[in-house]
């Protein structure tokens, strides 16, 4: 009887681990799942079978004409043309609109990584929520415990409420105290909803649809230098901004072919009673009038500037990585500095000044300030831990794909 009260005891806690999502998981479903990023990985498709329609040439005219003449002859026509570009024109074209589907695709994978880094802090503020609501409602329920001491305390004064002197004050002070932690609560809680109805809207769920997240476990980012050669390779944005520089690229030769002449291949067959005659032609059509020259000069203008974007990217990402790396390996160390030396002493603090303050060693002060001190550490502790997912997540988006975390306290 007695192991089956213990398994009792215990099914609650192993349901929710059960029931845990893991992070990467979560991710995973919102890249699938979210609506926007689906619109935009349809549009860079379109593009891209847009691409392969610019390769080939105009549609042949095929036509056929009835004619009567004034001497009442009736004269049929059959009449075919055709526009032959010159060679390369329509290769370069199609090569022009690639880039700018893969530009595009880029664009998707960005979008992605953002979604990602996105879903990750929101998933870290609900954490956080929880974390700080039942912490405040745990010192909560200790002063309402200090209360109910002193309410006894008070009681057992001749006058009461109105002559129980410094535990009456006290008295008052804690139930200030514990309605300031209910509007936190009720604040904290306002936040950590909000934060879930945006993590579920990225996901494509209903926006009230319960999550339990199981948070990724703590660990150090890889090297910088590897960071950034991997951001070389793999960054949407450089690529996109590659894309187009290559895409400027093959515009200005592109334009340079419109001085060299289209072909324009026609024939014709007549008939008129019994008698047959054709007629076949070729054409150039010249440009005269000076449209390829200021073509001309419009691609070299769209090319330099795609290769400054190319290369103010190109910076800028390298920036973004060096600030991320940063970023992320002075909130683990904050995060371990609380989890190995401050909330250990605040904790400890407000135990044994509850206990002074209970035995009548401590004054009503010190007890309500180590109270808010493990209050504020917890609040510190937890928005160290967000922010320490936030960034992991900016230096994804920086880094052009997921990282593989190294082991804890490896700092290669």
């Amino acid at each position: 009887m007695k192991h089956w009260i213990f398994l009792f005891l215990f099914l609650p806690c192993g349901v929710r681990s059960l029931g845990a999502v893991p992070l990467e998981t979560v991710l995973i479903e919102v890249e699938a799942a979210n609506p926007g990023l689906a619109a935009l990985r349809a549009e860079a498709r379109a593009l891209a079978a847009e691409a392969r329609a610019r390769g080939t040439w105009p549609d042949p005219e095929v036509g056929r004409a009835w004619e009567k003449t004034p001497a009442g002859d009736r004269m049929t026509h059959w009449r075919t043309s055709q526009t032959v570009p010159f060679p390369g024109k329509k290769s370069l074209e199609a090569a022009v609109a690639r880039q700018g589907a893969r530009a595009a695709d880029a664009g998707v994978r960005q979008q992605a990584l953002a979604l990602r880094a996105e879903a990750r802090a929101l998933a870290a503020r609900v954490a956080r929520g929880d974390a700080v609501i039942a912490r405040w409602t745990e010192q909560r329920d200790l002063v309402s415990g200090l209360m109910a001491s002193l309410r006894g305390r008070v009681a057992g004064v001749r006058g009461g409420m109105e002559t129980g002197g410094g535990p009456v004050l006290d008295l008052y002070a804690l139930e200030a105290e514990r309605g300031r932690m209910d509007n936190m609560i009720r604040m904290e809680r306002l936040e950590r909803d909000t934060a879930l109805f945006r993590l579920n809207a990225l996901a494509g769920r209903p926006c009230t649809a319960p999550w339990s997240i199981e948070p990724s476990p703590l660990a150090e980012p890889p090297a910088v230098d590897v960071l950034l050669e991997r951001a070389g390779r793999e960054n949407p944005s450089l690529a996109a901004a590659r894309a187009r520089a290559h895409g400027g690229d093959l515009e200005k030769t592109r334009a340079r072919l419109d001085w060299a002449p289209d072909i324009g291949l026609m024939w014709d067959e007549q008939r008129m009673d019994d008698a047959r005659g054709r007629e076949a032609g070729v054409s150039l059509m010249l440009p005269l009038w000076g449209a390829p020259r200021g073509a001309n000069r419009a691609a070299g203008a769209r090319t330099a500037a795609a290769e400054a974007e190319r290369a103010a990217m190109q910076n800028e990402v390298a920036r973004d990585v060096r600030t991320e790396h940063t970023e992320v390996r002075t909130r683990l160390d904050a995060v371990r500095s609380y989890e190995r030396d401050i909330l250990p002493a605040s904790r400890s603090a407000l135990a044994l000044t509850r206990r002074q303050y209970e035995a009548g060693r401590a004054d009503f002060l010190r007890m309500l300030e180590a109270l808010r001190s493990a209050s504020q550490a917890e609040v510190e502790h937890q928005d160290a831990l967000h922010e320490y997912a936030r960034h992991w997540g900016m230096l994804e988006v920086a880094a052009g794909a997921p990282l593989d975390p190294l082991p804890t306290g490896d700092r290669r």
